[in-house]
Protein backbone atom coordinates (compact mmCIF):
# COMPACT_ATOMS: atom_id res chain seq x y z
CA UNK A 1 0.00 0.00 0.00
CA UNK A 2 1.07 3.47 -0.96
CA UNK A 3 1.66 6.34 1.53
CA UNK A 4 -1.10 8.46 -0.40
CA UNK A 5 -3.41 5.36 -0.34
CA UNK A 6 -2.77 4.79 3.17
CA UNK A 7 -3.12 8.31 4.43
CA UNK A 8 -6.98 8.16 2.17
CA UNK A 9 -7.59 5.15 4.43
CA UNK A 10 -6.59 6.85 7.78
CA UNK A 11 -8.71 9.84 6.75
CA UNK A 12 -11.58 7.83 5.73
CA UNK A 13 -11.61 5.60 8.99
CA UNK A 14 -11.30 9.04 11.04
CA UNK A 15 -14.40 10.71 8.93
CA UNK A 16 -16.47 7.51 9.33
CA UNK A 17 -15.68 7.06 13.00
CA UNK A 18 -16.21 10.68 13.59
CA UNK A 19 -19.94 10.67 11.54
CA UNK A 20 -20.40 7.51 13.96
CA UNK A 21 -19.78 9.15 16.87
CA UNK A 22 -21.79 12.44 16.17
CA UNK A 23 -24.71 9.83 15.35
CA UNK A 24 -25.15 8.54 18.26
CA UNK A 25 -23.26 10.89 21.10
CA UNK A 26 -23.71 14.63 20.15
CA UNK A 27 -26.59 14.57 18.35
CA UNK A 28 -28.65 12.76 21.18
CA UNK A 29 -26.83 14.43 23.57
CA UNK A 30 -27.36 17.67 22.16
CA UNK A 31 -31.07 17.65 21.48
CA UNK A 32 -31.18 16.83 25.28
CA UNK A 33 -29.06 19.94 26.19
CA UNK A 34 -31.57 21.94 23.85
CA UNK A 35 -34.33 20.52 25.65
CA UNK A 36 -33.10 21.29 29.38
CA UNK A 37 -31.85 25.21 29.05
CA UNK A 38 -30.17 25.47 32.86
CA UNK A 39 -28.08 21.99 32.31
CA UNK A 40 -27.01 23.73 29.22
CA UNK A 41 -26.36 27.28 30.50
CA UNK A 42 -24.35 25.33 33.59
CA UNK A 43 -22.55 23.15 30.71
CA UNK A 44 -21.45 26.00 28.65
CA UNK A 45 -20.38 28.20 31.93
CA UNK A 46 -18.10 25.23 33.46
CA UNK A 47 -16.44 25.30 30.57
CA UNK A 48 -15.71 28.47 30.51
CA UNK A 49 -14.61 28.63 33.96
CA UNK A 50 -12.13 25.07 32.99
CA UNK A 51 -11.43 27.46 29.98
CA UNK A 52 -9.90 30.01 33.05
CA UNK A 53 -8.11 27.79 34.65
CA UNK A 54 -6.17 26.66 31.56
CA UNK A 55 -5.50 30.27 30.82
CA UNK A 56 -3.78 30.84 34.17
CA UNK A 57 -1.52 27.38 33.67
CA UNK A 58 -0.19 29.11 30.15
CA UNK A 59 0.15 32.23 31.66
CA UNK A 60 1.93 30.56 35.09
CA UNK A 61 3.68 28.56 32.61
CA UNK A 62 5.51 30.94 30.55
CA UNK A 63 8.87 32.03 32.07
CA UNK A 64 8.83 35.67 30.89
CA UNK A 65 7.37 38.69 33.50
CA UNK A 66 3.84 38.95 34.32
CA UNK A 67 2.97 42.23 31.63
CA UNK A 68 4.58 40.08 29.17
CA UNK A 69 2.79 36.97 29.99
CA UNK A 70 -0.33 39.42 30.21
CA UNK A 71 0.65 40.24 26.81
CA UNK A 72 1.27 37.21 25.32
CA UNK A 73 -2.11 35.78 26.62
CA UNK A 74 -4.57 38.70 25.18
CA UNK A 75 -2.76 38.38 21.43
CA UNK A 76 -3.01 34.41 21.60
CA UNK A 77 -7.09 34.79 22.87
CA UNK A 78 -7.80 37.62 20.13
CA UNK A 79 -5.95 35.90 17.74
CA UNK A 80 -8.21 32.27 18.90
CA UNK A 81 -11.08 34.64 18.59
CA UNK A 82 -10.16 36.16 14.99
CA UNK A 83 -9.02 32.69 12.92
CA UNK A 84 -11.30 30.16 14.92
CA UNK A 85 -14.12 31.26 17.07
CA UNK A 86 -15.54 33.80 14.42
CA UNK A 87 -17.18 30.49 13.09
CA UNK A 88 -18.73 29.17 16.43
CA UNK A 89 -21.75 29.59 18.28
CA UNK A 90 -19.10 30.02 21.42
CA UNK A 91 -16.39 32.49 22.10
CA UNK A 92 -14.58 31.40 25.09
CA UNK A 93 -10.94 32.83 24.46
CA UNK A 94 -11.06 35.98 25.21
CA UNK A 95 -13.25 35.77 28.58
CA UNK A 96 -11.24 33.24 29.18
CA UNK A 97 -8.08 35.01 29.18
CA UNK A 98 -9.93 37.84 31.12
CA UNK A 99 -11.14 35.03 33.86
CA UNK A 100 -7.32 33.75 34.05
CA UNK A 101 -5.95 36.84 35.33
CA UNK A 102 -8.87 37.34 37.25
CA UNK A 103 -8.60 33.92 38.94
CA UNK A 104 -4.88 34.58 39.20
CA UNK A 105 -4.78 37.79 41.20
CA UNK A 106 -8.09 35.96 43.47
CA UNK A 107 -5.94 32.92 44.45
CA UNK A 108 -4.36 34.62 47.77
CA UNK A 109 -8.07 36.06 48.79
CA UNK A 110 -9.26 32.65 48.13
CA UNK A 111 -6.33 30.77 50.06
CA UNK A 112 -6.83 33.77 52.85
CA UNK A 113 -10.53 32.54 53.41
CA UNK A 114 -10.06 28.72 53.06
CA UNK A 115 -7.67 29.63 55.83
CA UNK A 116 -9.20 31.42 57.98
CA UNK A 117 -7.46 34.66 57.82
CA UNK A 118 -9.92 36.73 56.04
CA UNK A 119 -11.72 36.59 59.35
CA UNK A 120 -8.90 37.82 61.72
CA UNK A 121 -9.61 41.89 61.35
CA UNK A 122 -12.27 44.06 59.53
CA UNK A 123 -8.91 45.20 57.74
CA UNK A 124 -8.29 41.40 56.25
CA UNK A 125 -11.97 40.63 55.57
CA UNK A 126 -12.10 44.28 53.09
CA UNK A 127 -9.24 43.12 51.41
CA UNK A 128 -10.42 39.79 51.06
CA UNK A 129 -13.45 41.28 49.10
CA UNK A 130 -11.70 43.49 46.80
CA UNK A 131 -9.01 40.81 45.59
CA UNK A 132 -12.15 38.33 45.02
CA UNK A 133 -14.12 41.21 43.41
CA UNK A 134 -12.35 40.79 39.59
CA UNK A 135 -13.21 36.93 39.85
CA UNK A 136 -17.03 37.33 40.90
CA UNK A 137 -17.61 40.04 38.42
CA UNK A 138 -15.73 37.23 35.94
CA UNK A 139 -18.02 34.17 37.21
CA UNK A 140 -21.07 36.83 36.80
CA UNK A 141 -20.38 37.48 33.42
CA UNK A 142 -19.58 33.56 32.26
CA UNK A 143 -23.22 33.06 33.80
CA UNK A 144 -24.81 36.03 31.88
CA UNK A 145 -22.60 35.54 28.53
CA UNK A 146 -23.68 31.39 28.94
CA UNK A 147 -27.18 32.17 29.23
CA UNK A 148 -27.32 34.65 26.69
CA UNK A 149 -25.81 32.49 24.11
CA UNK A 150 -28.12 29.53 25.16
CA UNK A 151 -31.51 31.73 24.55
CA UNK A 152 -29.93 33.24 21.46
CA UNK A 153 -29.28 29.37 20.20
CA UNK A 154 -33.12 28.69 21.16
CA UNK A 155 -34.81 32.10 19.36
CA UNK A 156 -32.31 31.05 16.04
CA UNK A 157 -34.19 27.45 16.59
CA UNK A 158 -37.61 28.86 17.13
CA UNK A 159 -37.21 31.16 14.11
CA UNK A 160 -36.45 28.00 11.64
CA UNK A 161 -39.62 26.61 12.89
CA UNK A 162 -37.15 23.31 14.80
CA UNK A 163 -36.60 22.56 17.85
CA UNK A 164 -33.56 20.30 16.72
CA UNK A 165 -30.66 19.63 18.40
CA UNK A 166 -27.63 23.09 18.38
CA UNK A 167 -25.14 22.13 15.26
CA UNK A 168 -21.80 23.90 16.49
CA UNK A 169 -19.42 23.96 14.22
CA UNK A 170 -16.05 22.71 15.75
CA UNK A 171 -14.29 25.22 17.33
CA UNK A 172 -10.85 23.08 16.57
CA UNK A 173 -11.04 22.74 13.22
CA UNK A 174 -12.53 26.35 12.14
CA UNK A 175 -14.52 24.85 10.17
Amino acid sequence: MSLNNFRISVETTVQNANQKFDEYVVHPIGKWLDQHELIKTIDIASKHVFRSIQMLGFVVLLPYSSMTNCIIGILWSISYRITIERKCDFHFAVVSCAGGYALGKALPSLAALIDGTAFISLKAFGQVIIGTTPLTLYLLAVVWISYAAVQAIKIQQQNNGQLQQTKVPSCCSGS
